[in-house]
């Protein structure tokens, strides 16, 4: 159900949110646009434009398994490459935003 998904989608950007609260959202975005297309796009569909799974598979041409698939794959390696930066400031003792 379209419920269910946005919560799904929600709990993404909650995730990311809780694990960088020192990231600006310009941040969050800048790490979102470096990523290959392929991951970019159904992230931004779904938990950013917040389509349901079927729309976003629809505009994508592939099934919903395939987009659920890339989107794991997608949110990892954001998580991954935010993780990293926070990781990368706090051992710099760089905790605050330039």
């Amino acid at each position: 159900s379209r419920e269910s998904e946005s919560v799904l989608a929600d709990s993404s950007v909650r995730q990311i949110r809780e694990a960088s609260p020192e990231l600006s959202e310009d941040e969050v975005l800048q790490v979102l646009n470096e990523l290959p297309e392929e991951l970019r796009i159904p992230v931004v569909l779904v938990d950013i434009d917040q389509l349901t799974y079927e729309d976003a598979a629809r505009i994508l041409r592939c099934s919903v398994g395939s987009l659920q698939s890339r989107l794991f794959h997608s949110r990892r390696a954001l998580f991954v490459k935010l993780s990293r930066i926070v990781k990368d400031r706090h051992h710099s003792g760089r905790i605050g935003l330039s």
